[in-house]
């Protein structure tokens, strides 16, 4: 796994709760190449057990296992990328882990998830369960290079403990 960086987490104060997270994925991927890996992508949650008041940042240093995704945008240098995302940390694309693809962003784009292709729950998979959805890339243009990946994520937390 490869790991991100969370650049910054947020939960937003509203109803229902949506927490929005960005991720630096440093190195990129070169032209016309696909990830030899997946990025792992930890999913903060609430802050659970006391009640808590802060920040938007202080407010979800917990954890999320499962989650409802609203919306998702990438950013890179590439005008062709494609975004897997998977809910077991496997390099195993097109299986039943595979749970949504993202097909051509363009420079700087936005999904909306919910909108596009309806409703979007995921959760982890693995065998010891972690607070991490995965990402695998493939970068479709010929002539550049991802260059570092920004990545946000607008989520409702559906899990904030594993389960079985």
């Amino acid at each position: 796994m490869i790991a991100t960086t969370i650049l910054e987490k947020q939960l937003l104060p509203s109803v229902p709760k949506y927490f929005i997270v960005d991720y630096l994925l440093t190195g990129g991927i070169g032209a016309g190449a696909s990830s030899t890996d997946v990025y792992g992508l930890e999913l903060p949650g609430p802050v659970t057990g006391v009640h808590r008041t802060g920040t938007p940042s202080e407010a979800c240093t917990g954890e999320s296992y499962a989650i409802q995704l609203i919306s998702v945008s990438v950013a890179s240098s590439s005008t062709d990328l494609d975004l897997k995302f998977i809910e077991m940390d496997t390099t195993a694309t097109n299986t039943i882990n595979q749970k949504l693809v993202l097909e051509g962003a363009n420079l700087s784009t936005t999904f909306n998830t919910d909108k596009e292709f309806g409703t979007s729950i995921m959760r982890n998979r693995d065998e010891a369960m972690t607070n991490y959805l995965y990402l695998a890339l493939t970068n479709n243009d010929g002539g550049n290079a991802t260059g570092d990946i920004e990545l946000t994520l607008v989520y409702m937390c559906l899990a904030d403990r594993p389960f079985q």
